[in-house]
């Protein structure tokens, strides 16, 4: 009998049993997904809605969520496509997919794909298009994006690499206008209170690095009097790299500008930038002027032209800021403006805008300022390929302006977004004047001595070659009689060859960084030998 009982629970209501857990567990993963994609957990939630799927191949709103998951992720977009047109043959699909599916192309630069979609969205929603940025406007930034890249700039890109980078987005980052000090916001592990973010990263902190024997620091997490466990973003860096200004959202201030001086080799405890800056709206973004008189920042404030405005302030006699002051239809749009910044030339302004002739989403654009009339040129789109058909939203330039820094993201990268130089390469770089004495001496002799004879054969010369192909590039004669010599050389990697008859070939390497800061002048003397 016993047997027999336990028999018909095994049969009949164990079963029962696990499929109610089983159930149960789909549920419960059903609602963390949805939790988790809500939270703009893109990484996690897709991860989630993979399982279900295992489950449910053909649940239609699985399939959606995560082809929202691979559009939100950097670097996993091309799997939106094949989810998103299984969902638009349905009878009754939801008609934004038609509007993601677009977006997804218009990200991959397949902009005429994407034309066609947005066109179909528009058919189907006629009027009523909820979206941040309506498909009519979209189109435009297609038409944008088709023009701005028949032109690419010449530049070139350096990512900083991990001693600078993290797996997790570092982001914003300013550098000094000697290009010695950067600061930048990171969402890597092991912030302040090591708590988690709703994307599933860390909340962010604000980092600084010191250039210093040829290469970046190890970044440095500011003091706890600027860090918390909540999020700190830097938005701007005075040129001389002495002021940080920070968007606060904390249990601090919420949604606030503050500032922070450095004192010694410390900022300080950061400060309200002022209660004419900050309001009962957010405050995003601020920047000051090289001469710390004008302060530009970001406000959703009544009264604007669109969503977000640029604003600035002047600093009055008796160190308050004056009245805030929209910068106008010029530039601001009635889309958002955001990150404004002042080069170290002190009068041009960069920011982001949704408007303008943007590729899409924002794209960077600079214009210049008459600090007399405090009016502005006709923004310029800075060109592909600093601007994408994605967001771009900061930069910060050197005193040359030959080098700036941004953040992107890049399939080769290293993290999720990275921090990278850019070069313009149209604007000259400084040459490095290479000089010294060259003798003829023993051959045992370690140095040059005073015994070495500065008067030198007629037939000695000095090639410089370029290391990466080994080609030379300019030659050069030392003066016979005092034994000089003098080299002169772009940034680059080199051998310098000197040579002669009777005289051992001596070979010397150098390398002449691409940077703000290079040495313009080197000193070194050469000792010969004879054969």
């Amino acid at each position: 009998m016993f047997n027999r009982y336990f028999f018909f629970l095994s049969v009949f209501i164990f079963p029962t049993i696990s499929f109610a857990q089983k159930t149960k567990n789909i549920e419960l993963d059903k609602n963390y997904a949805k939790e988790l994609f809500i939270n703009q957990n893109y990484k996690k939630a897709s991860g989630e809605y993979l399982k279900l799927l295992k489950e449910d191949s053909e649940n239609t709103t699985y399939k959606y969520n995560l082809a929202l998951c691979y559009l939100n992720l950097n670097i996993e977009r091309e799997k939106t496509i094949d989810l998103l047109q299984d969902i638009i043959t349905l009878p009754k699909c939801d008609p934004n997919a038609w509007y993601d599916l677009a977006l997804t192309l218009h990200r991959l630069n397949r902009f005429e794909e994407a034309i066609t979609d947005y066109q179909k969205f528009i058919t189907i929603v006629k009027s009523k298009d909820n979206n941040y940025i309506p498909a009519i406007r979209q189109i435009e930034m297609c038409e944008n994006a088709k023009v701005l890249m028949l032109t690419p700039i010449n530049i070139s890109f350096e990512n900083l690499g991990d001693e600078v980078n993290s797996i997790a987005p570092d982001l914003k980052p300013y550098i000094s206008a000697d290009e010695d000090f950067l600061v930048f916001t990171s969402k890597r592990t092991g912030n302040t209170g090591n708590l988690f973010d709703f994307d599933g990263f860390n909340t962010s902190d604000i980092f600084s690095c010191n250039y210093c024997n040829d290469k970046w620091s190890k970044p440095k997490r500011l003091p706890n009097v600027i860090n918390t466990p909540l999020s700190e973003d830097c938005t701007g860096l005075t040129a001389d790299g002495s002021t940080i200004m920070i968007h606060y959202d904390n249990e601090k201030m919420m949604g606030d500008i503050l500032i922070s001086e450095l004192k010694g080799k410390s900022f300080l405890r950061p400060l309200n930038a002022s209660n004419v800056i900050n309001s009962e709206k957010e405050e995003s973004a601020a920047c000051l002027s090289p001469d710390k008189q004008t302060m530009f920042f970001v406000s959703n404030r009544e009264n604007g032209i669109g969503a977000k405005d640029l604003y600035y302030s002047k600093k009055l006699p008796s160190g308050e800021w004056s009245e805030a002051i929209n910068l106008g239809s010029n530039i601001n749009t009635v889309y958002d403006e955001n990150y404004p910044y002042i080069a170290p030339d002190g009068e041009t302004l960069y920011f982001c805008s949704v408007g303008h002739n943007s590729m899409g989403g924002y794209d960077i654009f600079k214009a210049k300022w008459d600090k007399d009339s405090y009016t502005f040129s006709v923004p310029e789109n800075i060109g592909y390929p600093i601007n994408t058909s994605d967001d771009e939203r900061t930069i910060s330039f050197t005193q040359s302006g030959r080098y700036a820094y941004i953040d992107a993201t890049n399939k080769n990268g290293i993290g999720d977004r990275d921090i990278y130089k850019i070069i313009f390469n149209d604007i000259p770089p400084t040459y490095t004047v290479v000089s010294g004495k060259i003798s003829i001496g023993d051959t045992a002799q370690p140095e040059i001595s005073n015994d070495a004879k500065t008067l030198l054969p007629d037939n000695i010369k000095i090639t410089a070659f370029d290391k990466k192909t080994s080609l030379p590039i300019a030659k050069y004669a030392p003066n016979k009689i005092s034994g000089k010599y003098v080299v002169i050389l772009p940034p680059g990697e080199y051998l310098l060859k000197f040579e002669g008859n009777k005289i051992n070939t001596f070979l010397f390497e150098l390398t002449i960084p691409d940077r703000e800061s290079t040495e313009k002048e080197i000193y070194k003397d050469i000792l010969l030998s004879q054969k």
